[in-house]
C-alpha cells in the first residue's frame, strides 16, 4: 500500500483551525453555544469573527440574536442592522428588528 503525499495542504488547514483565524470554526462554536443558551460565550466567538472578518454577515446575525436573548435591544438593534448592510434581502432581519 502507497501513501499519498498531500504536501502541505492539510497541515494549513489544521493550522488555520488551530490558529483561532476561522470564520467556519467560531460561527459553528457560537451557534452550539447559543443553542444552549450560552449567550456570553456565543458573542464571544462571534466577535472573534467580526474581528478578523467584519464582513461575516452569520456572525453579526448571531450577535444580534444573543443579545437580544439578554435583553440588550440597543445592541440588537444596531448588530441586526450592520447584518442588513450584507444582506439587505434578508427579510427575518427586518422582522426581528421590528419585533424589537
Amino acid at each position: 500500500m502507497r501513501i499519498k503525499n498531500y504536501g502541505q495542504g492539510p497541515m494549513k488547514v489544521i493550522s488555520a483551525i488551530f490558529s483561532g483565524k476561522n470564520d467556519t470554526y467560531f460561527v459553528g462554536l457560537g451557534n452550539k453555544q447559543c443553542g444552549n443558551k450560552e449567550y456570553a460565550q456565543a458573542i464571544e466567538n462571534y466577535q472573534k469573527v467580526v474581528e478578523f472578518n467584519p464582513k461575516n454577515e452569520e456572525a453579526y446575525f448571531g450577535l444580534g440574536y444573543c443579545y437580544n436573548e439578554l435583553s440588550e435591544y440597543s445592541t440588537a438593534i444596531s448588530t441586526y442592522q450592520k447584518f442588513a448592510e450584507f444582506n439587505p434581502s434578508n427579510d427575518t432581519v427586518y422582522f426581528n428588528i421590528a419585533i424589537l
